[in-house]
């Protein structure tokens, strides 16, 4: 009869301790996923062939530019002028994603925050 209890006991404990590892994993896997990316909304006039319409721009942005992201683009810049600006870019990461209405969109390379007395100003480059 000892022996039983024991066994069950046993069961018991593993059953319990893989349940523990379980939810871990689990809430491991939901946290990690990061902030949401922050979206901002906006409505462009149209010019050329959609001249007077209205076109929705959606933009995504995961994470902003860092300093040393800036000096490389301008050290690129310098010695490249607009064909070593576009390589740079072209080479970076994507921090965000524009998408005008209609269109599949396009990841953004490099997009800086600057924090201003009325809030803030976000400038955006692909």
């Amino acid at each position: 009869m000892r022996l039983i209890e024991t066994v069950k006991t046993h069961k018991l404990v593993v059953g319990s301790l893989l349940l523990i590892a379980l939810l871990m994993f689990v809430s491991t896997l939901a946290f990690s996923r990061g902030p949401k990316p922050e979206t901002i909304e906006a409505s462009a006039m149209g010019t050329g062939t959609q001249l007077g319409q209205m076109i929705g721009v959606t933009l995504d942005i995961y994470d902003f530019s860092t300093p040393e992201d800036r000096q490389n683009l301008v050290d690129a810049f310098t010695k490249g002028q607009n064909q070593g600006l576009t390589n740079a870019l072209s080479k970076m990461k994507a921090v965000g994603h524009c998408s005008i209405t209609g269109t599949l969109g396009y990841d953004v390379s490099y997009i800086r925050m600057t924090n201003t007395p009325t809030g803030r100003k976000d400038r955006v480059r692909d």
